[in-house]
């Protein structure tokens, strides 16, 4: 269990000189406890988050983001 569960490594990488730390798998080792592990911290957080709050969360005016269109409108098409 305790094998599966420190199955990643903390890994510092640079990129553009800059430090980036991240997880890596470590060759050989089986990783089912830790995914089902970070399974079931993110549905905790999910049951314990109250329906009206997060309605009121994606309907305030700061996460209603108005959306650009794609479209290039070409003359030759309208004729």
């Amino acid at each position: 269990y305790f094998e599966q569960l420190a199955s990643e490594k903390r890994v510092v990488r640079y990129v553009k000189g800059s430090p980036v730390a991240r997880f890596e798998r470590i060759m050989g080792k089986r990783a089912e406890t830790l995914d089902s592990t970070v399974y079931a911290i993110a549905a905790k957080v999910l049951v314990t988050q109250t329906v009206d709050a997060r309605v009121r969360e994606i309907e305030s005016p700061a996460a209603i983001v108005p959306r650009k269109s794609n479209t290039i409108k070409s003359a030759w098409l309208s004729g």
